[in-house]
């Protein structure tokens, strides 16, 4: 009988090899199959570049007290390279807008309200920093479906959705639809009039489980958007579903990912203090003027804001 001694031998001998096979599987899944196969997307998500290198850092320095020279010099170059694979895919830098927005730019802003764990009040008090003519929430309503931060907000015409969905605008919410999303997840379409200009937006909450296909969602989402008289100008939410995934092809067809296309900065949003997956987006119809996006930073939600600023086409 192998002893518990011999065991954790081994275990320790075989980790740092072990540690970059993982790392070089992960990054072949990434590069290759993507989130494309139910069972290999839960890898994909939770394998961004920047957990490769650090799983490489911990082969070179486990290698480094064994005087493994070689393998740890191997190890480390690969950490550097997966880290420069993450830090090029995680850092958009566009130029910032020219001059003084026109008056027709909307800025529009879109949140994940973790159901008021950061308190209502607080979140009341952001939205009015955040200042949108616009703005979409998820998870923005208590477990009976009470939205007490909207009494706190002035100026607004606001629309509850139903699970948690919410909307608000400054200027006239015209009417609103609710559509399913393959029974899981939540979705809303709804007209508004904001600054001399009508919009059609759809708002999306998919779930969250690391461990199921988002692609029945993204079918049931593309099925409705395609089945519209007049394509959504704005399509917004928590997708649950990084910004590099093979689902968002179709979309990427006829709307601008606003991050990728007008931001500045770090990309991921979720989970705050330390977001590692770029899951909740903003995408415009092409041939809107995407002037600015960027991700706020809030400690009352497990998610950034994204704040976008578009012109609509004339």
């Amino acid at each position: 009988m192998v002893s518990a001694a011999k065991i954790a031998k081994r275990t320790w001998t075989a980790l740092p090899s072990a540690l970059c096979v993982f790392a070089a599987v992960a990054a072949i899944l990434r590069l290759t199959v993507r989130d494309r196969v139910a069972f290999v997307a839960p890898v994909v998500y939770a394998t961004p570049p920047c957990v490769l290198s650090a799983a490489l850092f911990v082969a070179g320095v486990l290698w480094f007290l064994r005087r493994e020279n070689r393998r740890m010099l191997a190890a480390l170059a690969f950490a550097i390279a997966a880290q420069c694979w993450w830090a090029a895919g995680a850092f958009v830098l566009n130029p910032p807008p020219e001059g003084k927005a026109p008056s027709a730019a909307v800025r529009g802003v879109f949140w994940n309200l973790r159901r008021g764990a950061g308190g209502w009040e607080e979140i009341a008090s952001q939205v009015r920093d955040l200042d949108p003519d616009v703005g979409w929430f998820v998870e923005a309503a208590e477990p009976g479906g009470a939205t007490p931060w909207l009494d706190e907000l002035r100026g607004y015409e606001s629309r509850e959705l139903g699970g948690g969905l919410v909307v608000i605008a400054r200027g006239k919410i015209l009417e609103t639809r609710t559509f399913d999303l393959d029974g899981r997840g939540r979705a809303a379409e709804f007209r508004f009039w904001v600054k001399e200009s009508l919009f059609r937006a759809v708002v999306v909450d998919f779930p969250s489980s690391a461990f199921r296909s988002r692609r029945p969602q993204f079918e049931a989402l593309l099925r409705e958007v395609t089945s519209m008289r007049d394509l959504p100008e704005i399509v917004a939410g928590d997708f649950n579903t990084p910004r590099d995934s093979v689902f968002f092809e179709p979309l990427r067809m006829t709307h601008l990912q606003a991050f990728e296309t007008a931001g500045r900065g770090y990309d991921a949003t979720w989970p705050i203090p330390f977001p590692m997956l770029s899951i909740d987006q903003v995408w415009v119809l092409k041939g809107f003027t995407l002037r600015s996006c960027h991700h706020a930073w809030s400690s009352t939600s497990d998610h950034r804001p994204v704040v976008v600023e578009v012109v609509p086409a004339r």
